[in-house]
């Protein structure tokens, strides 16, 4: 049996390879665009801003996003060194180092786990009207999904807020106010 597959590696599935990449390299690839972003296309520039668009939901260029993540994860990081050195670290890097070791940190069952799960979830489903002018529409899509128990929330609410349990699938944007 081991000769038969050594056979058929070599007789037909190494020679399929060869002229695979033969016709990739000779025919496939010099006829294909030597540019990959979609602004090298024609009217490239509305194809992009129109596709940010669709998937966000706002009228912000690529580069005002970017500029708006930076800005964030610039607050971000000065809120958690905030609450660092309240901790009683000298700065954010050593206070991150500490949660792979600090007891405190680290969950001591999967009991615990679900109940700060719940206990988060809970904090932000009250925030969610200020931040998204649809959760009530997401929340509508995802029902059938399970929910934890004694937790009013759906763990699989925005990961699969456009798929529904039959039927076609949809895409459904959460609209940033």
């Amino acid at each position: 049996m081991t000769q038969e597959i050594t056979d058929a590696i070599n007789l037909d599935v190494l020679p399929a390879y060869k002229t695979f990449a033969a016709f990739l390299r000779t025919e496939y690839a010099p006829m294909g665009r030597t540019t990959l972003s979609v602004t090298s296309l024609p009217d490239g520039e509305k194809r992009y801003q129109n596709d940010i668009y669709a998937r966000t939901t706002t009228r912000m260029t690529a580069d005002e996003i970017h500029q708006l993540g930076l800005r964030e994860i610039e607050r971000i990081q000065a809120e958690m060194t905030v609450i660092a050195k309240k901790q009683g670290f000298a700065d954010l890097a050593s206070f991150r180092a500490s949660l792979k070791t600090n007891r405190k940190y680290i969950p001591t069952s999967a009991e615990q786990i679900l109940d700060d799960f719940r206990h988060y979830i809970g904090q932000m489903e009250s925030k969610l009207p200020d931040l998204f002018s649809s959760a009530s529409e997401v929340a509508r899509h995802s029902r059938g999904h399970t929910r934890l128990p004694g937790c009013g929330c759906h763990p699989l609410r925005y990961r699969n807020a456009g798929r529904q349990a039959t039927g076609p699938r949809r895409r459904r944007h959460l609209q940033l106010r």
